[in-house]
């Protein structure tokens, strides 16, 4: 959220009261200023408005309706305009009005402030991505617009960035941005924010009434944002989760493997994607967008897409009327926040997603290790991969017992806590890791050998259907018969109990988080100062203000202080931009600060959004938060300590997660240190 002065508005003064205006008499404001809305007024009393929505999908020959009934303030509240956005997505300026005169309005868009741009400009590791995300990508050229008076500051940090890359890189002016873009190669326009971005659009649309096919428009945080996440993707590539180290040979599945457990490892290959697959995932998307599937919700049985995802299932009334899937949502859900729940179509026991067929009596056990595919999101119980699989090694003959332990918790600790014994099988997926020496099948794969339709899935390769569950136990099985052959022929009585621990993970993890994690933040020079730093952890529902105190004190005891600022998947009335914009506020260039964002690390290793979403805390899972931590980051930069917003939090879950730290963290020379505020 950004607060905009008079200055910064766009405004029209209309000589009389008219219903309609002309675009042609309000255009050249979409030049001068950053408009995607014109106020007009009348004889300075603000008359209507006019927004993007009304020039895209309400021109007629020409001429826009003024909307007289809109949204606006009485004063600058900040905390009330953060609470409209929350709210209202459709509204992206709140104008603000004293006796009908205009003061200034707030833009949902912070994303202009100088601070924000610095701080963007500076994470060196995603923009050193952007020759190469370039040539991936085709474009054979890249503009700038040139940004409105108050942004020009902005827009020179952007072009330095570009230019240090040795980027060739247009200035385009507004008024001959058309003339630009509108021939055949594919190229990109960069903006400095997105109210630039969307004013741009409402003027291309009224000139031309066409989008050029060959343009990208895209603003810097966006392609920050992509860059970033490209990085990441590349980076994970080359520093997959691998065992190295001397403690490797104890502590890893192969140590698992060499005791008498039988590994199968599932994985997902994010990094080679065939054309069969670039097909599928299109036409998911296209799926997704066109039935208006929103995430974490089923297909709508009355769609294409819904009777292809539930086939024969809506022969079932509780399909049909939606009772089977409103359960099976509220099941997942609280599985992911680790109830139990006995719901007919989702049951979890324990902890543990029910198995459908389970015999009597088994000589072993096949464990299955993994999050929501592996916990039958969107499948009921009957229908997981595990019940599949279960029914089939009843059917083959097989006396073995299929375990589901899909969850939210990190597949080491799971397997940590599980009794196995000698001849038992392990199917292990973490997602996109594949482990040397250890069998292996890929997800997508079996989507080209079967020919996998993309309606069978909800808009993810990991929300499947109960087909593609079928399919992938079947594969399961496949890949285990002759290891079940050989079991056969051994005595049962007497099988020994295997154990597996991690007590270092710096060999299990370590040099993936450098990877994919620490050098992304911090250059080798860096790391390599031995320097006592701190590290305190945001918290978004916190006023960014109220850290200021907390900030200077922690500054008092170490040579650098690491702010961690996670992004959530949730809405938060204070989002990430909003801290990092207040940090550099209040601290500048402060050489002891350094700001990074949280990833998938802190608070809460590789299970990120649990830590938010989840009613509850895990006591192991905090253990090994504190462990990971130590040993994978606070070791290798040196953090010494771990500061604490030491007020009373009213949240027995984040108590209690403090409570772990404050236990843990001493073991491996860390400080934890709670600041009062």
């Amino acid at each position: 959220m950004r607060k905009r002065s008079i200055d910064e508005c766009a405004v029209y003064e209309l000589c009389g009261e008219i219903d309609t205006i002309n675009f042609s008499e309000i255009r050249h404001l979409f030049l001068e200023k950053t408009a995607d809305i014109i106020y007009l007024t009348r004889k300075g009393q603000v008359h209507g408005i006019v927004c993007m929505g009304d020039v895209l999908h309400h021109m007629k020959d020409g001429k826009v309706a003024i909307v007289r009934n809109f949204t606006f303030l009485e004063d600058f509240q900040d905390a009330f305009a953060r609470e409209i956005f929350s709210k209202r997505e459709n509204v992206q300026k709140i104008p603000v009005l004293k006796e009908g005169r205009l003061e200034g309005d707030y833009s949902r868009w912070d994303d202009a402030e100088t601070e924000w741009i610095k701080w963007v400009s500076k994470q060196e590791s995603a923009w050193n991505r952007l020759k190469k995300w370039l040539k991936i990508n085709s474009y054979q050229k890249l503009y700038i617009l040139e940004p409105v008076r108050e942004k020009q500051e902005a827009g020179q940090i952007i072009a330095e960035v570009l230019k240090a890359r040795n980027i060739k890189v247009c200035s385009v002016n507004k008024a001959k941005f058309w003339e630009a873009v509108s021939n055949a190669e594919k190229c990109m326009m960069i903006t400095t924010d997105q109210d630039e971005e969307r004013g741009m659009i409402c003027l291309n649309e009224a000139d031309h009434n066409v989008t050029s096919d060959n343009l990208d428009m895209i603003t810097f945080t966006t392609l920050y944002d992509i860059l970033d996440k490209y990085d990441r993707q590349e980076r994970i590539g080359h520093y997959s989760i691998i065992f190295e180290g001397g403690g490797v040979k104890e502590n890893s599945l192969e140590s698992l493997k060499r005791k008498g457990v039988h590994i199968l490892a599932f994985y997902n290959d994010p990094y080679y994607i065939s054309d069969d697959i670039k097909t599928v995932v299109k036409k998911q998307a296209e799926d997704k967008k066109r039935f208006c599937l929103q995430d974490g919700d089923f297909w709508a049985v009355d769609t294409e897409a819904g009777k292809e995802f539930f086939a024969e299932l809506l022969e079932n009334r509780d399909y049909a009327e939606g009772v089977a899937q409103k359960e099976i949502l509220q099941g997942h859900m609280m599985h992911k926040d680790g109830k139990d729940c006995a719901y007919p179509y989702y049951t979890v026991v324990n902890g543990k997603r029910k198995t459908c067929y389970q015999p009597q009596k088994w000589k072993g056990t096949i464990y299955m290790f993994g999050m929501c595919l592996f916990m039958g999101a969107y499948l009921e119980n009957r229908y997981t991969i595990a019940s599949w699989l279960q029914k089939k090694l009843c059917d083959e003959g097989w006396d073995y017992r299929v375990e589901s332990c899909g969850s939210y918790e990190n597949v080491y600790e799971v397997m940590q806590r599980t009794e196995f014994q000698e001849g038992d099988f392990a199917i292990v997926w973490t997602g996109e890791n594949r482990f040397p020496d250890i069998d292996s099948i890929e997800l997508k794969s079996i989507y080209e050998e079967n020919d996998i339709p993309a309606r069978w899935c909800l808009g993810s390769f990991t929300h499947v259907n109960h087909k593609v569950a079928e399919i992938i136990a079947e594969t399961f099985y496949r890949k285990m018969e002759p290891i079940l052959q050989k079991e056969a022929g051994k005595a049962t009585q007497d099988r020994r109990k295997i154990e597996f621990t991690v007590q270092n993970y710096r060999n299990i993890v370590g040099n993936y988080i450098k990877g994919t994690f620490l050098n992304r933040y911090f250059t080798k020079d860096e790391q390599g100062k031995r320097i006592k730093r701190g590290c305190l952890l945001i918290d978004l529902e916190v006023d960014p203000v109220g850290y200021k105190e907390i900030v200077q004190r922690a500054c008092a005891y170490v040579e650098e202080l690491v702010i961690v600022i996670p992004r959530l998947i949730k809405k938060s009335l204070h989002c990430f931009e909003e801290y990092v914009l207040t940090v550099m506020r209040l601290f500048g260039e402060a050489s002891k600060i350094k700001v990074i964002s949280g990833d998938m690390y802190i608070p809460y290793y590789n299970f990120f959004q649990s830590f938010y979403l989840s009613e509850t805390i895990l006591e192991e899972q905090a253990k090994m938060d504190a462990k990971i931590f130590a040993q994978c980051i606070a070791e290798p930069l040196n953090i010494v300590c771990r500061f604490e917003r030491g007020t009373e939090l009213n949240n027995a879950k984040l108590e209690k997660y403090a409570a772990i730290l404050k236990k843990e963290l001493p073991k491996y020379g860390i400080q934890y240190m709670e600041i009062i505020c």
